[in-house]
């Protein structure tokens, strides 16, 4: 099986690219970050037209998240029990409750049990992804990659593994 993430940065900029990928890459899930639209903004049916499923949570035009699958996507739920609030911005409930590495935890589970071998993430090279970037490294992973220019000139696309 084959599992990846994106964050995509607006799904309707990307849709196209998006899917091509995936086809070609043979991609069976992806989880995407930052799909910046609702649910009714989504663009579902070029996905669909290439055999995946789609579920979603987006609130606006600021985040949001997605899972794309072709190997069926059942009891998909929204938070759990106790997941603190969030909030604009992030309210205070919400920093160092442990989510993320609850989160971590339980995504390395699942890839585990799939027989995965390795965790990744991703995040700006910019000065105020530092804490993301030092969130990663005390979780366990180790910087894996650097593209340079990704997102913008003097923005680098960081990616971290986590041997699971």
């Amino acid at each position: 099986m084959r599992v990846a993430t994106w964050n995509v940065n607006s799904i309707r900029t990307r849709v196209g690219r998006v899917v091509d990928w995936m086809v070609r890459e043979d991609v069976d899930v992806l989880a995407m970050q930052e799909i910046k639209c609702k649910p009714e903004q989504f663009p579902y049916q070029p996905f669909e037209d290439a055999g995946y499923e789609v579920v979603l949570h987006g609130l606006n035009q600021w985040n949001g998240v997605a899972i794309v699958s072709r190997v069926g996507l059942e009891d998909v739920r929204v938070g759990f029990d106790g997941m603190p609030g969030w909030g604009e911005p992030v309210a205070p409930e919400a920093r160092g409750t442990g989510l993320a590495q609850e989160l971590i935890r339980r995504t390395a589970g699942f890839a585990k049990r799939k027989r995965g071998l390795w965790l990744f993430a991703e995040t700006s090279s910019r000065a105020p992804y530092a804490r993301a970037r030092a969130f990663y490294k005390s979780a366990g992973f180790e910087e894996a990659a650097r593209f340079d220019d990704f997102y913008a000139l003097g923005d680098a696309k960081v990616m971290f593994r986590l041997k699971l």
